[in-house]
């Protein structure tokens, strides 16, 4: 199953902060899902996070 997916079908079941520090939670599947409610804090532990990510969304509160 791919991470993705599951990550879909329990949308509402998730804590978002963990799921999003994840390194499960690849870019591509960020960049993918930017409905998703990932969590900044949560983001900003994730392995995969690029600076260029975090540059290109100036609105969101890095400084968590």
């Amino acid at each position: 199953m791919e991470y993705s997916s599951f990550i879909r079908r329990n949308v509402d079941k998730l804590d978002w902060y963990r799921i999003s520090k994840n390194s499960r939670a690849t870019m591509r599947i960020i960049l993918e899902n930017p409905d998703l409610p990932w969590d900044v804090e949560g983001l900003s532990s994730n392995p995969n996070m690029t600076l260029d990510y975090i540059r290109s969304r100036p609105n969101l509160r890095w400084d968590v």
